[in-house]
């Protein structure tokens, strides 16, 4: 069947080191979540081999009926665009900073992973931030182009075109936009370079908006 699912979160990045934090809503569409440092840079190629990947840290859990629980986040609400459907879908989203430099990663086991029909929407990341000005900007990291098994898309703010890079790995069974089979989902990796956006601060307080795009079926 063709579905599309839309799952929100919305919140405040802390650029720290720290790793305990306690929020008062619980493990739900929490106000602000610590965002800790990398030890090293990370590369940008989708696989998420780096082992500050690995380790144990608060991260958001983007799933229809989740019960979040310890180091895993609930995020703020979802959309079922063509209801009724039941979305099985889960896709970890983490996020580091080494420095300026902004990383969140994508672990998703989504088994149609394609484009929403004929519109300009895919499986993957849509994302606002505020630059340092308090203007909200756009990236996106998804798969919306046309065609069998086209590469994940990266889509920058105009106003900032040299500020963020983005790259996905497809897991050996996903065959993007082909209905024959299940897929077995994808990883992906995107960077955006706070410094672009004005920010000289590697601790600022960072307002961020998160959607996941999961249409299925196409």
């Amino acid at each position: 069947m063709k579905h599309i699912v839309t799952i929100i979160f919305v919140f405040m990045l802390l650029l720290t080191f720290s790793a305990t934090t306690v929020f008062a809503q619980g493990h739900v569409d929490p106000p602000y979540l610590q965002i800790q440092s990398a030890e090293n840079p990370i590369t940008v190629d989708g696989r998420l081999d780096e082992t500050d990947w690995q380790r144990r840290f608060d991260h958001l859990v983007f799933r229809s009926g989740f019960t979040p629980g310890d180091v895993e986040y609930g995020v703020t609400g979802e959309v079922t665009v063509q209801a009724p459907y039941t979305d099985t879908t889960t896709t970890i989203v983490k996020i580091l900073h080494h420095g300026l430099d902004l990383y969140i990663s994508l672990n998703s086991n989504d088994q149609s992973v394609c484009r929403f029909d004929g519109s300009w929407e895919g499986d993957g990341l849509f994302m606002k931030i505020n630059d340092a000005n308090g203007i909200p900007v756009e990236y996106k990291l998804y798969f919306n182009l046309a065609g069998t098994d086209p590469d994940i898309h990266y889509e920058g703010p105009g106003m900032y075109p040299n500020s963020g890079s983005g790259a996905a790995w497809k897991h050996p069974a996903t065959i993007v936009n082909d209905t024959t089979a299940a897929d077995s989902g994808y990883t992906a990796e995107l960077v955006i370079h706070l410094d672009k956006l004005g920010y000289t601060d590697p601790y600022a307080d960072i307002p961020v908006l998160i959607n996941i795009f999961d249409p299925d079926g196409y």
